[in-house]
């Protein structure tokens, strides 16, 4: 018995070596290996089973080892599945994850095939794939795994807002970019348009975005709001200069009072608001969360509000 769990874990001891190749090409995480199999939790586990239908009945621990040799290239996507929201985000992830280690157990609950437990412990992912040898065990799935991994960078990093704002602010066709060109045709001239970026980072709390979703940060939510919703921020700003300067007396009043544009956004429920602060125009959203797909921005009533400004 010993001999033959030492040959299993030989053969999966390659496949893993194979798998922290490839992460470490793709990923270059700051821990090599980056993937480790806890085999002493997989010896733990006594009894005989069948690994799939047409197998004989073996060790159970065996039956683990096996799977972990067949599945091992599939952790590849705990850093993929991180890189596919982008690169910037995979950035952010490798200063707060080093490494994954596997642990098993048969704890799964009869009739539920693997189920995984996920903990984070210091910079290292700790996953426990409890198997349920009821069922022939069945290919890693990584939606927990995943789910638990963004909650943690979401905590430690704040990770969709950052990842967010350096969206908003350098692709090449973003709707900040599309925004100032707007003003700039309207006005006819450079206009410094900002984002009061500190206040929205500190927003608290989550909210569901989709039903089928785990709820996501507010703080990414107003950043969503400003550059994706529906009447975002951005086109509330830039549409409502256009309302304002349709004729040469609103473009000249626009460009005599103000040098740059300044977007806040808030949580609440007051509505949206203009103020005027020296030469600076500050278009100030408040969001509703608690209602967020309902958002949105009326652009003739910010040209008023900026008109009354004047």
């Amino acid at each position: 018995m010993a001999l033959a769990f030492k040959r299993s874990t030989a053969e999966a001891d390659a496949a893993i070596v194979s798998s922290n190749n490839s992460i470490k090409e793709w990923y270059n995480p700051p821990s090599n290996p980056a993937l480790i199999a806890d085999w002493e939790s997989a010896k733990a586990v006594q009894g005989v089973s069948k690994q799939n239908p047409n197998s004989e009945e073996g060790p159970k621990n065996i039956t683990i080892v096996n799977w972990m040799r067949d599945n091992a290239s599939y952790f590849h996507s705990v850093w993929g599945d991180i890189k596919y929201k982008g690169d910037f985000a995979l950035t952010v992830a490798l200063k707060h994850i080093d490494k994954v280690v596997v642990h098993f157990d048969d704890k799964s609950p009869s009739g539920k095939y693997n189920t995984y437990t996920t903990e984070i412990k210091g910079k290292d992912v700790h996953v426990v794939v409890h198997f349920d040898f009821d069922n022939y065990p069945q290919q890693l799935t990584l939606d927990t795994i995943d789910e638990t991994v963004w909650s943690h960078l979401e905590t430690v990093a704040n990770i969709s807002f950052h990842q967010k704002k350096n969206h908003i602010l350098t692709y090449e066709s973003s709707n900040l970019k599309g925004c100032k060109d707007k003003i700039k045709e309207v006005i006819g001239r450079e206009l410094p348009v900002d984002v009061d970026w500190d206040p929205i980072e500190k927003i608290t709390g989550r909210t569901e975005q989709y039903s089928n979703k785990p709820p996501v940060p507010n703080n990414y939510l107003a950043l969503y709001f400003l550059d994706e919703q529906t009447a975002s921020g951005f086109y509330g700003a830039q549409w409502s200069v256009d309302a304002l300067c349709k004729d040469d007396l609103g473009k000249s009043a626009f460009n005599d009072t103000f040098d740059k544009v300044v977007l806040h956004v808030a949580s609440g429920s007051g509505g949206h608001t203009v103020t005027k602060n020296g030469k600076e125009l500050h278009f100030n959203f408040v969001v509703n969360f608690a209602d967020f797909n309902n958002q949105s921005t009326d652009y003739s009533d910010l040209a008023k509000k900026i008109e009354a400004s004047l």
